[in-house]
């Protein structure tokens, strides 16, 4: 014991005196815990972390059930599926952080969409460590852009359009890879898609609905949605007859 608390301990061969609750011990987190009792004692009370991490929901808007009271036990609830147990690293360490791995954390449960973005542009961009790839995050952060409803809302694909702004539009290093240049991304809101969209029609595409999400890439790959092989299917998915006439 140190100062009558018990030391932080070894566990699963990971020290915990390295992870982001290194100035906790084990009573911090585990109330009700009797150290002294060999086995310990069972059930032991669950750890509830949003009693000290209060803005959690807000951080983790992408996973919406998290803001729930109670909230609901499952993968997409549980703290440690994603930033571990007693070897907690800090976001910003080596634990699941998107930079350092960004297929792997997310696509434990995500795997179609962890397949798809391997394969992109973006997925490439940021296993090649380019400046201003995205990660998981990057679209993620905002419920509103990246949670699909049963049909997208007005608001949600704004939302998306003004998010790839940000950096096709608004980041040099991004803006200047776009084949037609920065002036044709910037000019969407004029377009005939764009000024819909602007003007409440929801059926209107955005970037998404032409280039897709996670799979989206350049229109040279073979499997974009903009090669030219595809062009004419993805524009089917509106314009149905138009697309049969020709």
């Amino acid at each position: 014991k140190k100062a009558g608390r018990p030391l932080r301990l070894f566990v699963d061969g990971k020290i915990t005196a390295k992870s982001a609750h290194r100035s906790l011990a084990c009573i911090d987190c585990h109330e009700n815990f009797d150290g002294e009792r060999s086995p310990h004692r069972k059930p032991m009370v669950a750890v509830d972390c949003a009693s000290c991490h209060e803005d959690t929901a807000k951080k983790h808007a992408f996973h919406p059930r998290i803001a729930l009271n109670p909230i609901p036990a499952g993968e997409d609830t549980s703290c440690v599926g994603c930033h571990g147990q007693h070897d907690t690293a800090a976001v910003k360490g080596a634990s699941f952080v998107f930079k350092s791995a960004p297929t792997e954390s997310c696509g434990k449960c995500h795997e179609k969409a962890r397949d798809h973005f391997a394969a992109s542009a973006h997925g490439k961009a940021l296993t090649a460590r380019a400046a201003n790839a995205p990660d998981c995050l990057a679209c993620h952060r905002q419920a509103v852009v990246a949670l699909p409803p049963a049909k997208p809302t007005l608001a949600q694909k704004l939302a998306q359009t003004k998010q790839c702004a940000s950096c096709h539009v608004g980041q040099a290093s991004v803006a200047g890879q776009a084949l037609r240049g920065t002036k044709f991304v910037s000019s969407f809101d004029r377009s005939v898609h764009g000024a819909a969209l602007l003007g409440g029609k929801v059926e209107a595409a955005n970037c998404v609905d032409c280039h897709g999400a996670h799979e989206m890439n350049r229109a040279m790959v073979a499997s974009a949605q903009m090669n030219k092989l595809h062009v004419a299917d993805a524009c089917a998915k509106c314009h149905d007859q138009v697309a049969a006439e020709f």
